[in-house]
């Protein structure tokens, strides 16, 4: 029998499936990249309809906000032009969930919209960019495992590039304007609260990424948010899960942003009865 020679002899190779699997890796590239390119017009026309409709120009005290004094800030009076972001927001989390579309390319493509690529912006161009509504679109994706232990741990684990690009988004002017709106202007820091066990050197990030100076005034409000929810949910339960305000709503929707869990394992205890309640419970006749 001939000798055959070490290059030639691939077992379980078969040339024709690499072909096809080849093919199918290419195909499903690019379909990612036409939904993505359509998804990020669809957020951009999204985000400058919202910010022709709102006055983000008008500023308003800090101490207002810091002081929980104005419902306004937790409800503006344009949210209902939020829907249609949040509608956004259901389709991306399916696409990255189901794989059709990686996180990585979502956020640089969502960065692109703020500093476009092989673009030289000015300062005040870049302002009038950012929004954060795009980081509040990235941070409903953190709540997927596999993106949460995937490319954000590997990031807060290495050069906090994705981190510091979304400090880079974030518009200050927004929480503290005349439609200031918590859910939305509290993303960022919702993100870091999020991803708090995973960030090397809590204290030193500050240092790291001088723009979270801006964002740092507001951190008590996170604090605050959720000490209110523990009280409500200790206090008041079924006026609590009633959602009685659109503003008690909203503020429950921000605490479920700073901790992923906080708000469905509250409820939880709520609505399962413990084990020595179950046998005290009434039983009556089975119906099909």
């Amino acid at each position: 029998m001939a000798a055959v020679a070490n290059d030639s002899y691939v077992p379980n190779r078969v040339p024709g499936n690499v072909a096809v699997e080849e093919s199918v890796d290419a195909e499903k590239h690019e379909v990612a990249q036409l939904l993505l390119e359509a998804m990020a017009q669809r957020i951009e026309q999204t985000v400058r309809y919202i910010q022709r409709q709102c006055d983000f120009e008008t500023l308003l005290n800090e101490q207002r906000l810091n002081d929980n004094s104005d419902a306004s800030m937790i409800v503006p009076r344009n949210i209902q032009y939020w829907e249609h972001m949040n509608e956004i927001a259901d389709q991306l989390y399916y696409f990255v969930l189901f794989d059709a579309i990686p996180y990585k390319a979502v956020h640089e493509r969502l960065y692109s919209l703020v500093f476009p690529r092989d673009s030289d912006i000015q300062a005040g161009g870049s302002l009038r960019r950012r929004d954060n509504s795009y980081i509040w679109l990235l941070l409903q994706l953190f709540h997927i495992e596999k993106v949460a232990s995937g490319p954000i741990r590997a990031d807060l684990a290495g050069d906090e590039d994705m981190l510091d690009q979304l400090m880079q988004m974030y518009n200050e002017n927004q929480i503290v304007s005349k439609d200031a709106f918590y859910v939305r202007d509290l993303a960022l820091q919702a993100a870091m609260s999020h991803q708090h066990g995973k960030i090397n050197d809590n204290q030193g990030v500050k240092f790291r990424h001088p723009r979270m100076a801006v964002a740092m005034p507001f951190a008590a409000v996170v604090f605050r948010l959720q000490q209110e929810f523990g009280h409500w949910f200790r206090e008041e339960r079924p006026e609590l899960l009633a959602g009685d305000t659109v503003c008690r709503a909203m503020k429950t929707a921000a605490v479920s942003q700073f901790r992923q869990y906080a708000v469905p394992n509250a409820l939880y205890t709520f609505l399962v009865p413990p084990r020595e309640a179950i046998g005290q419970l009434p039983s009556g006749p089975l119906t099909t």
